[in-house]
């Protein structure tokens, strides 16, 4: 009977210690997701309802929640290209550009 809850304990301690770093990976995955959609959806409406009468190239700095981004306009040919920047949860840097026609 003493074998037999130990076992018990013994395996479910083993599929604990296995799931937790899973479920914390998945978790901080989806806080990178989580931001990258923010932050192209800041860019977008950066992009959208930004006065296109401002000389181009322009440089703005956004903030949230401690962690800035840099959001930048040029012409790229014919286009109006938009690119944000900024440092993940990981701390890699990541670069995501639109555009729109002027």
């Amino acid at each position: 009977m003493l074998l037999n809850s130990l076992f018990s304990f013994s395996l479910f301690l083993i599929l604990t210690f296995s799931l937790l770093p899973m479920i914390h990976t998945v978790y901080k995955e989806q806080m990178i997701l989580d931001e990258r959609r923010f932050w192209l959806h800041t860019l977008q409406d950066e992009l959208r309802f930004r006065d296109e009468l401002i000389s181009l190239p322009t440089v703005i700095e956004l903030d949230r929640h401690e962690q800035v981004a840099r959001v930048t306009f040029q012409y790229k040919s014919t286009l109006i290209e938009g690119c944000i920047e900024w440092t993940n949860e990981r701390g890699t840097e990541e670069r995501e550009c639109l555009y729109k026609k002027p």
